[in-house]
Parts: C-alpha cells; sequence; structure tokens
C-alpha cells in the first residue's frame, strides 16, 4: 500500500508541474487544381515531403497534398510553428511554398510525420525546386529543371526539356535521358545521369561521386572537377580530345582512347569519332572513362 502510495504521489506531482501525457496531432489536405501558362514556371519550397510531379497533356495544375503529424508520450513539448502550405498563382506561373513544423520537447517525447505531396501539371512548364530532404521523382516534364536541394534523394526521367541545373549537399539525383546544357554541384552527394545527350556538361563536386553516360557533340563543351571525389565518363557516341589533370589522384581509361601524352600529373587522350574537347580535374580524387 505504501509503494501505490507513492506512485499516486509522484504522477500528482508531475502533472501540478506540468510535465504530463502528451498528444499533438495535426492533419492537412488539399485537393486542388490551379491555373498555369502552358510554357509557365512551378516554384516550389518544401522540406522533408515525399515528392512526386508528372507531366501530361491537361492544361492546369492539380496539386495533392497530404500531412500527418502524430506527437505521443509523456513531457512536455510546444511548437516554434505551425504547419502552413501556400498555393499562389502569379503571372502564368505557380508559387507553392510550406511551412514546416517545428516542435521543442522535454521528456520522452515521440512524433512521426508522414507528407506527400503530388503535382500534376502540363508538360510544357519548367520547374524551380528548394527542397531540404525530400524524396522526389519527376517525369513527363518538358521545360527547363532546377533543383537545389540538402540530403535528399530525386529521380528524374523522361524530360524533353534541354536546360538543367542540380545543387545539392550529401544527397543523390539520378537523372535517365536529357538534352541540352547540364549544371551540377555537389559535395559528398551523388550525382547519375544515364543515356545523356548533352551538348554542355559542367560538373563541380568536392568528395562526392559524379557518374554520366552521354553522346558528344563536335562543338560541346565538358568540363568535371574534383577535389577529393570520383569522376566516372561514359561516351556513349561521339569522340574528340580527353584531357585530366591531378594532383595525388590518378587517371584511367579503357582501351579505345589512344593515350597522346601523359606524365605524373597530367594524361591526354584521343577517341576516334569527333571532335568534342573533354577537360577533367581532380586533386586528390579520381578519373574513369569508357567507351560504351
Amino acid at each position: 500500500m505504501r509503494f501505490r502510495g507513492t506512485i499516486v504521489i509522484i504522477t500528482a506531482l508531475l502533472m501540478l508541474s506540468g510535465v504530463a501525457q502528451a498528444r499533438d496531432d495535426e492533419s492537412f489536405d488539399l485537393d486542388k487544381t490551379y491555373s498555369i501558362d502552358k510554357d509557365g514556371t512551378i516554384y516550389l519550397t518544401c522540406n522533408d515531403a515525399d515528392l512526386t510531379i508528372v507531366g501530361s497533356d491537361r492544361k492546369d495544375v492539380h496539386v495533392f497534398v497530404e500531412y500527418r503529424l502524430d506527437v505521443t508520450g509523456f513531457g512536455r513539448n510546444w511548437r516554434m510553428t505551425e504547419f502552413g502550405f501556400e498555393v499562389r498563382e502569379e503571372s502564368g506561373n505557380l508559387r507553392i511554398r510550406d511551412e514546416e513544423v517545428q516542435l521543442n520537447s522535454m521528456g520522452m517525447i515521440r512524433w512521426n510525420e508522414d507528407y506527400t505531396i503530388r503535382i500534376e501539371a502540363p508538360r510544357g512548364v519548367s520547374l524551380r525546386l528548394r527542397l531540404d530532404d525530400d524524396n522526389v521523382r519527376i517525369r513527363d516534364i518538358d521545360g527547363s529543371v532546377s533543383v537545389t536541394m540538402s540530403d535528399g534523394r530525386a529521380i528524374l526521367e523522361s524530360l524533353g526539356g534541354s536546360d538543367f541545373e542540380f545543387e545539392f549537399d550529401d544527397g543523390s539525383i539520378e537523372m535517365i535521358g536529357g538534352k541540352g546544357t547540364l549544371d551540377v554541384v555537389l559535395d559528398d552527394g551523388e550525382f547519375f545521369a544515364t543515356q545523356g545527350d548533352f551538348s554542355e556538361i559542367i560538373g563541380r563536386t568536392e568528395d562526392g561521386s559524379i557518374e554520366i553516360a552521354t553522346k558528344l557533340h563536335d562543338e560541346g563543351r565538358y568540363r568535371l572537377t574534383a577535389d577529393d571525389g570520383e569522376l566516372y565518363l561514359t561516351v556513349l557516341s561521339g569522340g574528340g580530345q580527353f584531357y585530366a589533370d591531378f594532383d595525388d589522384g590518378r587517371a584511367r581509361a579503357t582501351r579505345e582512347f589512344k593515350e597522346i601524352d601523359e606524365d605524373d600529373h597530367f594524361r591526354e587522350w584521343e577517341l576516334a569519332g569527333g571532335k568534342a574537347r573533354v577537360n577533367l580535374r581532380v586533386s586528390d580524387g579520381r578519373v574513369s572513362l569508357k567507351k560504351d
């Protein structure tokens, strides 16, 4: 009996001090269409969502959002901000922005967040995305695509545009297909491009990996640089001159590449089939060339 009474007293003291069982749920749903010009731009800023963007022959933009937050446990918790979501039509474009829930807590508090965004848009639109740790899938978009991301993961396929720009830290981006201009900047992340037909590629990484398979154009411009990272280039068609500079790193090429010049920190190769010029530069990293 004395032990049971002690439990009651402790529980009462916890409740009086404001420390009690916490339950703080939130939900948000959106299912609505918005107007946009056939060649307009979708500007999207979001955090930690499962994001899908699909192009089709439709003339408007369908935005579907489902957000769920469940908070459970014992302790004290409070919000710095609540979830917010804004969609605004603007001069033939569409601007979409969310405001992520910020929670502080004391005690044994757990929260689970489920966040889904699906956007169906006209094929001709362009995308300007600013993301955090989102999981992203984009397909059947024919406009330009720009993605700035932190640590998320993105897969892009069936894109008909000719201008692509990516900047991210430790995330991963996989691009299937693509043509025109490709500009990639990353830190420790990974970038993969397959089935490419790019006339210009500019790629820069610190400790990450850039792996690109593309056709080469005679008048094209191709430059890849890394510090301690890795550069992999697969030539699907075309040819030209290839120059690799490195400090303590290394560079190698398959037998289809004829070595023209070499020393301790430089390699030059020639690949029959075209007149492209490809420059590769690493510090302590690695360069690998392959003909498919």
